[in-house]
């Protein structure tokens, strides 16, 4: 199971097995049999581990995991924005009064109450773009944007969004499919042009030779019996006196 936290608190307790994973703007957190209490407050990621052990990986600027660190049961590790994790052997006084008194207690097992019950919810109001923003950004932006695309036909929303459309791909290819034209098969990017010869080939009509046809080779002379073959040098020019003679 895996929960996106994008700001605030969040207490976990992961059962042993296959675990859960926390992904968040500076790391993602990977669990199995441990208690962890996490908090990110604007670019500052904090993680206690209360019992069992997990293992954080830095969050670069392109969404993809890092270096990985094993953080072992009662240590603290803290990330500020780009820089490297840095960790404590136990929980700074600053991050304990800062945690609700709540995360202090230990998290009731419940799951056996709610099991086989669900409950409507109900519908308060429209979310807004700034709302939906966090998740239209983050690592499950798509999966989101075709979860809201129909909030594209409230005026107010499209606005926004318009407003800033750079920051929403998907949204842009949604309301405005021409900047995007399909491609041709087997030519990624390019637009299919009507007339146009198929690649590799060209059109003999359409391509001028580059070079004129060599000349043929002169005809060899004719040997005429009983007379002398004609010298070998050009006909213009008398051939050189042999040596001895005037």
């Amino acid at each position: 199971m895996e929960f996106a936290l994008d700001k605030g608190w969040l207490k976990l307790v992961s059962p042993a097995g296959a675990g859960m994973r926390i992904r968040a703007p500076s790391a993602t957190v990977t669990a199995a049999d441990a208690t962890i209490v996490t908090r990110q407050d604007g670019k500052m990621f904090e993680l206690f581990v209360e019992s069992g052990s997990a293992r954080i990986a830095d969050t670069t600027r392109t969404g993809r995991d890092g270096a990985v660190h094993d953080a072992k049961s009662g240590e603290y590790w803290s990330r500020e924005g780009d820089k490297p994790f840095v960790t404590e052997r136990r929980a700074p006084a600053k991050f304990v009064a800062a945690m609700p008194r709540h995360l202090l207690d230990r998290l009731a097992t419940l799951a056996a109450k709610f099991k086989g019950k669900r409950t409507p919810l109900s519908v308060d109001r429209e979310i807004t773009l700034a709302e939906a923003d966090p998740w239209l950004t983050g690592p499950y932006r798509r999966a989101f944007a075709r979860r809201l695309s129909g909030r594209l036909a409230d005026p107010t929303f499209r606005k926004a969004v318009e407003a800033n459309s750079a920051a929403y791909p998907d949204f842009d290819r949604i309301l405005h499919p021409e900047k995007y034209p399909p491609t041709e098969a087997g030519a990624p990017g390019t637009p299919a042009v009507p007339g146009a010869p198929a690649a590799g080939t060209a059109s003999a009509q359409n391509v001028a030779p580059s070079r004129a046809p060599p000349a043929s080779p002169a005809s060899p002379p004719q040997v005429i019996p009983g007379r002398t073959q004609p010298s070998s040098a050009s006909p213009t020019q008398p051939a050189p006196p042999k040596p001895g003679s005037r």
